[in-house]
């Protein structure tokens, strides 16, 4: 009800027009010849309200189940996202391989095993559809494994002389299964208190 209508002479020709309420509107096409004749048509437009704009995305949860972890070792990770208009989230977890892990859920797990000692700053990155980004750290610490430990066994003691004259020298051959061996020691029995070791 605005009575701007668009107007032309070609016989081929385009019109446009911004809607600015909603509603349903019939849009007419009045054709007037030049002795005065008339023809029309019509077309329906259905304009809708407008969706409101998207709120910036903000990570409400981005937590480990695990903060300090052995090479080789999972962790998983919580991922909650307000975002009416969320993208995708990523998470790049801090070891320069560029595997990141992504997803659009706002409420999503991701897990990550770690293959290698160091301290890794992991990064959730939350991208909308508007492109607005926000991204929140967790920091999670790997140890190297600790060797698995065996008591240590004696496997051979030998000595390649076992009579000798004074000054002579023997040699003990020494062989120990052990996966943690701290050291290994010899005394010659002999009260010096000069071990081999």
């Amino acid at each position: 009800n605005l009575n701007r209508p668009a107007t032309g002479t070609n016989t081929e020709d385009k019109a446009w027009y911004r809607f600015m309420h909603a509603g349903h509107f019939t849009v007419t096409l009045v054709v007037r010849d030049l002795q005065g004749r008339t023809t029309q048509k019509t077309v329906s437009i259905v304009v809708k309200q407008q969706q409101p704009s998207c709120t910036a995305p903000a990570i409400t949860a981005f937590t480990a189940n695990k903060h300090e972890i052995t090479v080789g070792d999972n962790v998983d990770f919580m991922i909650r996202i307000h975002s009416g208009c969320l993208e995708k989230w990523t998470v790049w977890f801090g070891d320069n391989l560029n595997r990141p892990a992504t997803g659009t859920n706002t409420e999503d797990k991701a897990w990550y095993r770690f293959m290698h000692a160091g301290h890794f700053t992991v990064t959730l990155v939350v991208r909308d559809l508007q492109g607005r980004t926000t991204q929140k750290t967790v920091s999670i610490v790997v140890k190297q494994q600790q060797p698995s430990c065996t008591a240590p066994a004696i496997t051979a003691f030998t000595a390649n002389k076992h009579e000798i004259t004074v000054g002579d020298n023997v040699d003990f051959m020494i062989r120990i299964h052990s996966g943690c061996l701290e050291k290994w020691t010899v005394w010659f029995g002999d009260n010096l208190n000069r071990p081999a070791t």
